[in-house]
């Protein structure tokens, strides 16, 4: 249950970090191709600093 939990507050976080990035690809119009890469980059680091509040 306890690794469902931390896939769980991990898929969150790299929701959250993608829908950052998308928000910011339409401001910014130019496009990131990579935003995929870099929301699952930051969506660890927002994992880890939740997980251990958890």
């Amino acid at each position: 249950m306890k690794k469902v939990k931390h896939l769980w507050i991990f898929l969150s976080a790299f929701g959250v970090c993608f829908a950052f990035l998308s928000w910011m690809q339409e401001v910014f119009s130019d496009g990131f191709w990579w935003k995929g890469v870099a929301a699952a980059a930051l969506g660890f680091i927002l994992y880890r600093t939740v997980i251990n509040e958890v």
